[in-house]
């Protein structure tokens, strides 16, 4: 015992309160700093490249308005550059669209060469994780990912 008449081996259950609170606000904290962390970080990062041709978002007047904020256009050449970018919108696409079944073809021939080495476990499994991969370099037809303007 102490001169005061406490026993100093007996915590007081107002310190585990207390240690309590400070661990549960550390946690909301961080909690907090993970989540508004990761927007920022898709935010910045926004869509890999191989998907940002066919965000809305990402189209000539977007394309454009950066270019004039990096580059100082005027009001002149920024008016070119985006009819520039209007103009050839369509024969980039119809280029996209071949260049992807192209893609895809060769795709699906890789894909079937690896069946011939696997059993039918195997490629079940296969073709799950292969579907992923073809959705990553080829967005579905009907995706926001590949809509265009």
């Amino acid at each position: 015992m102490t001169a005061t008449g406490h026993d100093p081996s007996i915590r007081h259950p107002h310190l585990r309160r207390r240690w309590t609170k400070i661990f549960l606000l550390a946690s909301v904290i961080l909690a907090c700093g993970i989540v508004i962390g990761m927007a920022i970080t898709f935010r910045v990062v926004g869509a890999p490249p191989m998907k940002m041709h066919g965000i809305p978002e990402h189209g000539p007047e977007n394309i454009t308005q950066n270019l004039r904020n990096e580059l100082s256009l005027n009001d002149e050449q920024a008016k070119a550059v985006l009819q520039l970018f209007k103009q050839n919108r369509e024969q980039l696409e119809t280029l996209r669209a071949r260049v992807d079944a192209e893609v895809l073809a060769q795709m699906e021939s890789t894909q079937e060469k690896i069946h011939v080495l696997l059993n039918p476990e195997q490629k079940a499994l296969f073709d799950k994780r292969f579907e992923g991969i073809k959705r990553q370099f080829r967005p579905d037809p009907g995706s926001a990912i590949s809509q265009t303007q």
